[in-house]
């Protein structure tokens, strides 16, 4: 089961308790992601990142000195961590949106790499002076990049997706854009952040409010919408009309939306779609070790006014989080 940080005070501070708390993960996922040069071998492309997040998100690389801070670990290192188009680390997960008459819902694997270890990822509660949130995220990971729900009744999935091309010219990573959309207010003040986030590539989101259940793709500060209708899945591959002709997908992407579409032809229900282990090592959910890792799935339940976290694969409901779905 995923432990959840308790944080509370300004950017800095908060970041300061992931830090702390995190401190061996962070350092075990450092050693594990990057050589012994990799700072040095991306520092001019870091420099000039921090130096444009310094100017577009000044409060999340106070956050991400506070992980520093906390944990000991170098900042260059934890800025490369929360830079991934530098080396493009990809991830997946899959996503169930249901949206009709009678039912509103959201389910969600969220993969790790196949060598992610459960014990080094977390649900964080930060408390800050002016918006409160949990998302699960990575040791070392600013919130963004995974689920999350704030207290503005704002909630949403992830799936990462290839990016087209990249281009750092005036651009920052995906994490420092979706780090933003933690806090936003409504659904249009998170489409309103992507369009001006100076974004190098992008992601695929599923954003509820009330009962209102979107799909949001954008591409740097390209961005499209879709009200979600009936029962839709996504992967980690474009697949709205304004980026698909310039977009590709990867096998394992590929094969995991193949297979939801025809689980959804087949009339399973969505939350036992996303314990469907066919097409290893491809499969909607996989074990440590697989091409991917499922390690956490989540249900979004707006008539319910509940959010739970459930075991991958067997479903067993592991935490419960009532929610005002406002």
């Amino acid at each position: 089961m995923l432990w959840t940080i308790e944080a509370k005070g300004g950017y800095f501070d908060c970041g300061k308790a992931f830090g702390a708390a995190c401190a061996e993960s962070i350092a075990y996922r450092l050693a594990r992601e990057f050589r012994a040069n990799a700072v040095e071998s991306y520092i001019e492309e870091l420099k000039k990142v921090d130096a444009l997040c310094r100017t577009l998100y000044p409060e999340y690389v106070e956050e991400l000195e506070g992980i520093a801070e906390g944990s000991g670990a170098d900042y260059w290192s934890l800025l490369l961590l929360n830079t991934p188009e530098l080396m493009e680390r990809h991830q997946g997960c899959t996503t169930v949106a249901v949206s009709n008459e009678s039912e509103v819902y959201l389910v969600h694997n969220e993969d790790g790499n196949g060598n992610e270890r459960s014990e080094d990822c977390v649900i964080l509660h930060y408390v800050l002076p002016n918006c409160s949130f949990y998302a699960f995220t990575y040791a070392g990971e600013i919130a963004g990049g995974s689920y999350s729900w704030n207290s503005h009744g704002l909630y949403f999935s992830v799936n990462y997706l290839k990016p087209i091309e990249i281009d750092f010219t005036g651009r920052v990573s995906r994490n420092f854009v979706a780090r933003k959309v933690v806090e936003a207010k409504s659904i249009q003040d998170a489409i309103t952040v992507l369009e001006h986030g100076q974004d190098v590539s992008g992601y695929h989101y599923y954003m509820g409010q009330g009962t209102e259940l979107v799909s949001i793709e954008n591409f740097q500060n390209e961005v499209s919408v879709k009200k979600v209708m009936g029962v839709d899945v996504h992967a980690n591959h474009y697949l709205h009309e304004q980026f698909v002709d310039r977009a590709s997908g990867k096998p394992n992407s590929l094969t995991r939306q193949k297979r939801a579409e025809e689980l959804k032809q087949q009339g399973v229900d969505p939350l036992h779609m996303l314990a469907d282990r066919a097409n290893l090592p491809n499969a909607i959910c996989t074990e440590f070790g697989d091409g991917l890792h499922t390690i956490s799935t989540i249900g979004f339940y707006p008539k319910e006014h509940v959010i739970k976290l459930y075991e991958p694969e067997t479903l067993k409901i592991e935490q419960e989080f009532p929610y005002e779905f406002k």
